[in-house]
């Protein structure tokens, strides 16, 4: 199936950001960076991308398809700047919607696993980090996903460092694809679990 859709990785200007921003919202729906909207999701993007992180995309070749982005992954690399003041300050008011949408108690709750997540990966080796990956309904089951994580631990690979990703505890398609690829479970929470790859 690999013949069906071209690789890449996004520049800043790249038309499909905004595409694969509004995939995300989609697909994601219950996190606190979709609830912030797809507008805030792509100047998020945009930023990440322009301070060297990457965002590979799966575009289908049917160009009849009305839009043909099919996936998405995005990938924090390491050393490279993350400027975390600018991903929470920017739009702020977006912050409103994800709360009026999440309610406190649920932010609050996600924003504590993703410290505590965000602190195991501190005691990591240098590793790159995914922090979404998607895949549009219509292309799933296709191994979508599968290329684009080994676009990232190939991309991690060749740079030197290894590579960690999380996902819900419930999620058992994503931990047996990420299972199936050589990750490693290294940490847990209550609601979240975190793997890595070549880090050992």
């Amino acid at each position: 199936m690999s013949s069906s859709f071209d690789f890449q990785q996004a520049e800043a200007d790249s038309p499909h950001l905004s595409s694969a921003a509004a995939l995300h919202v989609t697909c994601l729906p219950g996190t606190l960076t979709s609830q912030r909207g797809a507008k805030t999701t792509a100047g998020l993007y945009r930023h990440l991308v322009r301070q060297g992180h990457a965002a590979h995309l799966a575009l289908a070749r049917d160009k009849s398809a009305s839009d043909n982005l099919a996936g998405g992954l995005i990938v924090m690399r390491h050393a490279c700047a993350q400027s975390r003041i600018f991903l929470v300050a920017y739009r702020p008011w977006s912050w409103l919607v994800a709360l009026g949408s999440l309610g406190i108690r649920k932010a609050f709750a996600q924003s504590q696993d993703l410290t505590r997540l965000q602190n195991a990966a501190k005691q990591l080796g240098p590793h790159d980090y995914i922090v979404a990956v998607y895949v549009a309904e219509s292309f799933r089951r296709l191994g979508v996903a599968r290329q684009l994580i080994e676009r990232a631990t190939a991309d991690a690979k060749l740079r030197g460092v290894g590579i960690a990703v999380d996902t819900t505890l419930t999620n058992e398609s994503a931990k047996n694809l990420y299972q199936s690829l050589g990750f490693k479970e290294s940490y847990r929470t209550n609601v979240s679990v975190q793997f890595t790859w070549g880090l050992g």
